[in-house]
């Protein structure tokens, strides 16, 4: 690696040195699971994989004022709020669909019956949005409540065992490259998608969320 730009040889050396091939993440070397709203209330049980996800993408953008002044031909840029979203698209099967299994964390959702349930849903608010496994209508109210998602990426040794997800620390095997949590994330669009060419449906969902928790995972070996 040159250690300046005159040291630069394009035909001899890449820019940076000891970068392997297996060390770079890829799709399959990454999870997204849907947990609690806040990190704090995240832990293995309550965290859901999601599965057959196609394409996932999580943009953040950060409000800037361009401020002129009389009498200079300069300007100041001031920066204002964050807002984030996430963007999900994920092949539709014969098993719970994409707002079910976001909605994995609450505990009248029979994906994991044994975690708390965020005041105020009750079966009653499932019933209006549930047909079988499929959940269909954004007009019920337990999308008035939030979720998390967690995003883990590793390098392409990785050898799992993940044993507790927290913001101060926990416990995986192999290279950890970078995990964090999308807290308070509301869903604002969903579709679902028909194309007599495809081979199988899909759906896809819009979210926004409120802020980015970085998670520090210690890798042992």
């Amino acid at each position: 690696m040159p250690n300046k730009i005159s040291d630069w040889r394009f035909h001899d050396t890449h820019v940076q040195d000891g970068i392997m091939a297996a060390k770079f993440a890829s799709s399959e070397t990454t999870l997204l699971s849907a947990g609690p709203a806040f990190l704090k209330e995240a832990e293995i049980e309550n965290c859901y994989p999601l599965g057959v996800l196609e394409n996932v993408v999580i943009t953040q953008s950060q409000q800037l004022m361009r401020l002129f002044e009389i009498g200079s031909s300069l300007s100041y840029t001031i920066p204002g709020r964050s807002i984030g979203a996430v963007n999900l698209a994920r092949a539709y099967y014969y098993g719970p669909s994409l707002l079910k299994v976001l909605y994995a964390a609450y505990q009248h959702n029979d994906l994991t019956p044994d975690t708390d349930t965020p005041e105020g849903v009750t079966d009653d608010e499932l019933d209006k949005v549930e047909s079988g496994q499929m959940w269909c209508s954004l007009w019920a109210d337990i999308f008035h409540h939030p979720i998390g998602l967690m995003f883990i990426a590793t390098d392409q040794i990785y050898g799992g065992g993940l044993t507790s997800i927290t913001q101060s620390g926990a416990t995986a095997t192999g290279e950890v490259i970078t995990t964090f949590y999308l807290e308070e994330c509301y869903i604002g669009t969903h579709q679902f998608g028909i194309n007599a060419g495809a081979v199988v449906l899909t759906e896809n969902a819009s979210m926004e969320f409120s802020r980015v928790v970085p998670v520090t995972l210690t890798a042992t070996t």
